[in-house]
């Protein structure tokens, strides 16, 4: 891959009200326990940034996404594999009815620092 980057998945979650985040965080860490296709994986809220009158568009920014997970592979057969393993698609089953929206996003690394 050009410039010796790797492959990652970013995937924004937007839970539904009521939803206890930490049981869906604990799920997320024993899936990838179960699955060593994925490199590494970080987790984490949405920030409320706030600096003078930019903190309207910085809130709109977020789109309503509470969350954030990115995960890197070392290739994309890699994260189709990981997407495709079982136990990724029935934990998705189980994410995906505790969202009220979702994004995800794969793509190639190209590191430019």
């Amino acid at each position: 891959m050009e410039g010796g980057g790797c492959f990652k998945r970013l995937v924004l979650f937007k839970f539904k009200e009521g939803i206890e985040v930490e049981d869906m965080l604990n799920r997320l860490k024993k899936l990838l326990s179960e699955i060593d296709l994925v490199k590494s994986a970080e987790w984490g809220a949405a920030a409320d940034i706030q600096q003078g009158s930019e903190a309207a568009k910085l809130r709109i920014t977020a789109k309503g996404f509470t969350h954030a997970l990115v995960m890197r592979f070392e290739n994309q057969e890699d994260c189709l594999a990981f997407m495709s393993h079982p136990a990724h698609v029935e934990s998705g089953a189980a994410f995906i009815e505790a969202l009220d929206d979702f994004l995800g996003l794969n793509f190639p690394v190209l590191s430019l620092k």
